[in-house]
């Protein structure tokens, strides 16, 4: 018996051919999330105010989660728990729904302290791959720990959306997403209550 030993590269030294064979298509996914998907990215399950179930963080590649803002006021929102906890760093998410067009909503707030003024995050969004968000100051836009939400709708070829997130300053930030049908209504912003002097 004659033992062949192969290294990396090394050309297949069996002289029988191997037949081609190609492989079948995959199956079509049995695990596909339902619409809406809500998501408490870097949290635990959250019910809302209005009893919509927002999962635990699931779907992510990268970045850290924290919750730092544990116990602290979120204002411009009455789900002020879902934007205690982030994720943070450069990450993607990839969500297995069947292919379509969806209403995509991100939610953050600049949680970190250490990051209260404008210019100190600075990140891009994309998802399938295109430009949404290109250099994303969450302080610029509405200050610290307070929520803003950015909505697109968006067209998918594949059975999965997928969502990426780089810092162009800093790192990039995430708090929550949700995907919904695309007749799905906006809700009137609950306004700040008027403080008192």
């Amino acid at each position: 018996v004659t033992t062949i030993v192969l290294t990396e590269g090394a050309a297949s030294q069996d002289p029988t051919p191997t037949p081609t064979h190609t492989p079948p298509p995959p199956a079509p996914s049995t695990n596909l999330e339902t619409i809406p998907v809500r998501i408490n990215v870097g949290g635990s399950q959250y019910t809302d105010p209005s009893g919509n179930v927002w999962k635990a963080d699931f779907g992510a590649t990268g970045g850290s989660t924290d919750n730092q803002a544990a116990g602290r006021t979120i204002t411009g929102t009455t789900m002020g728990a879902l934007y205690q906890d982030e994720r943070w760093g450069s990450f993607s998410y990839r969500i297995p729904i069947t292919k379509g067009t969806y209403k995509v909503r991100l939610h953050f707030a600049e949680i970190y302290n250490g990051c209260a003024t404008a210019g100190c995050r600075v990140f891009n969004a994309q998802a399938e791959g295109a430009a949404w968000l290109t250099n994303y100051d969450i302080v610029a836009k509405v200050g610290a720990n307070k929520a803003v939400v950015e909505e697109k709708t968006i067209t998918l070829n594949d059975d999965a959306l997928d969502l990426n997130f780089t810092g162009v300053t800093g790192s990039a930030q995430l708090t929550a997403i949700e995907v919904l049908n695309t007749d799905t209504v906006t809700p009137t912003p609950t306004p700040d209550p008027t403080p008192t002097v």
